[in-house]
């Protein structure tokens, strides 16, 4: 044991402040960023995933559709609108069936619903009509109406 057992914390911080940024500089503090999951993934854990999985797929999905919608209408760049609108015509042949597929789980209803809605998906009005009528929950009630009444209003021009 040392008689002087501070003088060796001191100089053991000393050490560790001079190599932490080597070590960071060749990786050595863990995994990089992290990198968004494909549109398959998300759906593949949609449709597969355990009800964590699954609530964590629509809500990204939830979002990738909602950042396509406001970019599919945002003025600007014609090729960014045109881009965003061919993303929206992928979410509504692969995202919309999985969505009407696990409507009816509870983890994933909700960010379903609003996907659908902002899709105005009309195949799904079926699960969307028998969950407006037998849902115990308001506020799913209240998104199966806002998705009726979407698919219901005439097209934007």
């Amino acid at each position: 044991m040392s008689r002087f057992p501070a003088l060796h914390s001191w100089a053991l911080l000393a050490l560790l402040c001079a190599y932490a940024p080597v070590a960071r500089a060749v990786g050595a503090t863990g995994p990089g960023p992290r990198t968004a999951p494909t549109l398959d993934a998300l759906i593949r854990d949609l449709r597969d995933g355990d009800p964590p999985e699954r609530r964590l797929a629509a809500r990204e999905l939830r979002a990738m559709v909602a950042a396509d919608v406001r970019a599919s209408v945002r003025p600007g760049d014609e090729l960014d609108r045109g881009d965003a609108q061919g993303r929206l015509v992928d979410h509504d042949a692969r995202t919309a069936p999985a969505c009407i597929e696990v409507i009816d789980r509870p983890e994933a209803t909700a960010p379903c619903l609003r996907i659908l809605g902002m899709l105005e998906t009309d195949a799904a009005r079926p699960a969307v009509e028998k969950l407006a009528g037998d849902t115990a929950s308001a506020r799913i009630r209240r998104l199966a109406r806002w998705v009726l009444d979407r698919l219901d209003s005439p097209a934007a021009p």
